[in-house]
């Protein structure tokens, strides 16, 4: 049997919905501000955030950082932990949840790295592979 983590994971857009809402509701709850820094999803975590009641109140915005030179210059990922690990990894989104964090106002980040395809990336990533990081201050 596969560990849980390597079983694939069904969502649709209206689990994406309940999830981006309960997501900023908790935070409302915290009184706690989201901002985003996101890769393989070029913003879309960000727009799914913004429909939801209280992304006015709760949601600061969005890096898009799809290359690592952006990824560098935008979030100050380290260019040598790109050059060693490759932009899918645990530590690069870390680094880009990091950045986010000290670069907006908000009180949490969220970060998504990975290879959405179609074909594997330039390090040799598999296409489904992805990261998620959170920093808070």
């Amino acid at each position: 049997m596969e560990p849980a983590w390597k079983s694939p994971v069904l969502i649709d857009r209206l689990n994406l919905t309940d999830l981006a809402e309960r997501a900023l509701a908790a935070a409302g709850r915290r009184n706690l501000t989201i901002a985003t820094a996101e890769s393989c999803t070029a913003g879309k975590l960000s727009a799914l955030l913004s429909e939801a009641p209280g992304a006015g109140e709760h949601l600061h915005g969005s890096f898009v950082t799809y290359t690592k030179a952006n990824k560098v210059q935008t979030l100050g990922v380290d260019a040598g932990l790109l050059k060693a690990k490759g932009a899918v990894c645990r530590e690069v989104a870390v680094a880009m949840a990091e950045g986010a964090l000290h670069r907006s106002p908000a009180d949490v980040a969220v970060a998504i790295t990975g290879v959405a395809g179609p074909d594997p990336d330039e390090d040799g990533n598999p296409v489904g592979l992805v990261c998620i990081a959170v920093a808070r201050g």
